[in-house]
């Protein structure tokens, strides 16, 4: 611009001053994994900025892993390069509980079945068998671990590890028996820890005496496992054994000696007792009552048996005839018989007869006689009776033997 001079002019001056203001970053944060099953991570990354800051925890880093233990909402703040400082949106990570799984455990024997495995407390599982039910049947050899793996609506997983144990099975014998009917025989048994029979016995050897062929039960036990077996006791029948005597009375030596001939059944016995000799029950020189006894043995069982028949000896006073003074005499014959005999009377008076048993009941009344009776006492059966003779207040007791 020209001035002219003398002239006076007013000049003004404008000085602009430019002030420029920093802007703040536009920070965004981004979340990968925002549905979570409890343990596993969310990674966290943010954007335009320098540098970073995550909360809550006040995390420094670009990205960030986290593993929140619940819900959780995260938001960073980042620092532009001019200082200045923004703050991101809040990102929500979710946390869902993983399933409760469980599962039973189970113990088997060997070779004698299976185990039923059951899982709860997800919505889904795969066993390591490769089922895909909560329930599984195994059957395992040896001892087994069994993993189950739960899923839950939320798609997380859970594992649960069970076992299904395998106990040894005994293996039980038991020894069997043959024996005579009713005499004792033993029965053990091996192969377990503890035994249990059928006859409420828990040892291992039992004595028993059955009287016909019997099945007995023995329950061998090792640990939890078991071995049930069986066993015969054959039982052979006694023989069938008799002993009949040609009487079952007699006299003693000093009042006419009798014997007893003895028959014992099957033949090839033993007789025994006291006065037997044989076949024969000799006489005896005391009185009393005598028992003879058979013994038979079966040679093809080895099973014997006994039987007895008694004796009785009496004083036998008497026996041959009967005087009544000078009446005459009285004759009893045959004495010993076989329940049939014959008085034969020599007197002149009358006589009267009563007959008497063992036990002194009456059995027989015969008055007024002085010739020859017949007598019969076979109804009465062998026995010693009591003759009892009456003549004139005179009495006479006779014994009479019928065999």
């Amino acid at each position: 611009t020209a001035f002219t001079t003398g002239k006076a002019f007013t000049v003004t001056v404008v000085v602009c001053v430019f002030v420029q203001v920093p802007f703040a970053p536009v920070v965004n944060a981004v979340a990968t994994g925002t549905n979570l099953c409890a343990g596993q991570s969310a990674t966290l990354t943010g954007s335009g900025a320098v540098t970073y800051t995550w909360n809550p925890g006040s995390i420094s880093g670009n990205p960030i892993v986290v593993t929140p233990g619940s819900n959780t909402t995260y938001s960073c703040v980042g620092t532009g390069a001019n200082g200045c400082t923004n703050s991101s949106s809040g990102q929500n990570v979710i946390v869902n509980a993983l399933p409760s799984v469980t599962s039973n455990s189970a113990s088997i024997c060997s070779g004698s079945g299976s185990a039923t495995l059951t899982a709860s407390g997800a919505f889904t599982y795969t066993w390591n068998t490769t089922a895909t039910t909560a329930a599984i049947i195994v059957n395992p050899a040896i001892t087994t671990n069994y993993t189950v793996t739960g899923t839950n609506a939320a798609g997380c997983n859970n594992t649960y590890t069970t076992q299904v144990f395998v106990g040894t099975s005994p293996t039980v014998a038991v020894t069997s028996a043959t024996t005579c009917a009713g005499d004792p025989t033993n029965l053990t048994a091996s192969g377990a820890s503890t035994y249990s029979w059928s006859t409420g016995a828990n040892t291992t050897t039992i004595s028993v005496s059955p009287v016909t062929t019997t099945i007995y039960t023995v329950t061998g036990t090792t640990g939890s496992c078991t071995d049930v077996q069986t066993t015969q006791v054959t039982v052979n029948a006694l023989p069938g054994v008799t002993l009949t005597a040609s009487s079952n009375t007699a006299c003693t030596s000093a009042t006419g000696g009798t014997t007893v001939s003895l028959t014992g059944s099957p033949v090839g016995g033993i007789y025994s007792g006291t006065g037997v000799v044989g076949s024969t029950f000799t006489t005896q020189s005391s009185a009393g009552t005598y028992t003879a006894v058979y013994s038979y043995t079966n040679g093809a069982t080895g099973c014997g048996n006994t039987t007895s028949f008694l004796i009785n000896v009496n004083v036998c006073t008497g026996i041959s005839q009967v005087s009544f003074d000078t009446n005459g005499n009285i004759y009893i014959i045959p004495n010993p018989n076989n329940g049939l005999f014959t008085i034969n009377a020599n007197v002149v008076e009358k006589y009267d007869i009563t007959i008497y048993n063992a036990i002194g009941q009456l059995i027989k009344t015969i008055p007024q006689n002085n010739k020859s009776v017949n007598v019969d006492l076979t109804e009465y059966g062998k026995g010693i009776y009591n003759v009892v003779f009456s003549m004139n207040g005179n009495f006479k007791n006779v014994k009479v033997i019928v065999e």
